[in-house]
């Protein structure tokens, strides 16, 4: 038969081209349907900005949670948009 055997759904045809569409066709088509500014939005998500906050208080909240206070955080920090926020984390605070 010589190379008359060789067809599209032959294995030595059909998995070199499965992954070379798995690894060049799909991020392709992803990033067309899925465009810049979205991809970027969930980068932030996945891994966040890093930041410095300045610490404006840290209270009691008179909560125990296994006997450890629970301590209210009020910071200020400056996100990527040059714009100041506030916000507030509540912490268990370990006593050494």
């Amino acid at each position: 038969m010589g190379w008359r055997f060789m067809v599209f759904w032959h294995p030595l045809i059909l998995c070199p081209a499965i992954l070379l569409l798995y690894r060049v066709g799909f991020p392709l088509i992803i990033r067309v349907f899925e465009g810049k500014k979205k991809g970027e939005a969930a980068l932030i998500k996945l891994k966040g900005i890093k930041t410095t906050a300045r610490l404006l208080s840290a209270n009691q909240t008179g909560t125990y949670i296994n006997e450890q206070p629970m301590v209210l955080f009020k910071v200020e920090y400056i996100d990527f948009q040059n714009h100041t926020r506030r916000a507030e984390l509540k912490k268990n605070c370990k006593s050494s």
